[in-house]
């Protein structure tokens, strides 16, 4: 890659205990050690600053469920906060990985806030600069349900598993009403000979719902086609016979009947997700 090269931004977002810090900490460590030897520029690393805000302006998470008054103002001061953050790590690098984003306070304003809290935090100048940046960035959502979550005495803490994975779909989609081209953290890392069982306990955005057949998320809506490659497990301790190299191919529903056809690919291809 060329150091002039444009790369994106990276936001990894999501509800709370989620996993998101712990990966963007792995990114920042990885990252040292991939451009070490390169002349690309380090990342900076915009931390979660809603930590700080509630530190700063003496609130407390439960402000958000107690008060729609209080809610729409911490939202707001966390917008301007990321806002400000984010142009301060661009004086140093060219790009950034941002634990969070100013997206979320427009998720937890729709749930907690009055009505039109949305469209009031929407007009505000820092909501223009972080979305100018988040529509030329990668947006990785980490999804709810995990087994971790845990009160830190900080987070707003969810009164249900419910409510926990609702906050994860009012994520996915706000994102989507905004058009923002986003990914689950699963589309990538839960990708793998071992976790093969992900085809059939989540719902990655076809609407299939959990415990049915579903797939990954389509990667961008102008791709016709794509393709995974999983590297050859041959050798390794718990590996079963058949697990060699393995593709996984994505298609739209205008190339499938036509993939279908072909008689050679179908010596080999196994049916995953049927009508995705």
């Amino acid at each position: 890659m060329s150091s002039k090269s444009c790369i994106p931004n990276i936001y990894i977002i999501g509800p709370q205990s989620t996993g998101k810090t712990t990966l963007v900490n792995k990114l920042q460590s990885d990252l040292e050690h991939w451009l070490a030897d390169t002349s690309i520029d380090k990342p900076q690393i915009v931390s979660e600053v809603a930590r700080t805000v509630l530190a700063k302006h003496k609130y407390s998470a439960e402000d958000i469920r107690a008060s729609t008054t209080r809610c729409f103002e911490l939202q707001q001061l966390i917008l301007e906060a990321q806002a400000a953050a984010e142009k301060e790590a661009l004086k140093t690098s060219s790009w950034f990985v941002s634990d969070r984003s100013g997206f979320d306070p427009l998720v937890y304003a729709k749930r907690y806030a009055a009505p039109g809290a949305v469209e009031q935090l929407q007009e505000l100048d820092a909501w223009k600069q972080v979305k100018a940046r988040m529509e030329r960035s990668l947006i990785v959502v980490c999804e709810a349900g995990t087994p971790w979550l845990m009160d830190d005495g900080v987070r707003l803490m969810p009164g249900s598993d419910d409510e926990w994975m609702q906050t994860f779909y009012n994520f996915c989609e706000m994102l989507d009403e905004l058009d923002m081209h986003w990914l689950l953290n699963l589309d990538y890392m839960a990708f793998g000979w071992h976790t093969m069982k992900s085809y059939d306990n989540h719902d990655f955005g076809f609407g299939f719902g959990f415990g049915k057949p579903g797939a990954f998320r389509w990667p961008h809506p102008n791709f016709e086609a794509f393709f995974f490659v999983l590297p050859s497990r041959a050798g390794v301790w718990n590996a079963s016979g058949d697990q060699d190299i393995a593709v996984c191919c994505g298609v739209g529903g205008p190339c499938y009947a036509q993939l279908e056809k072909d008689q050679e690919f179908a010596q080999y291809a196994e049916h995953r997700g049927l009508g995705v």
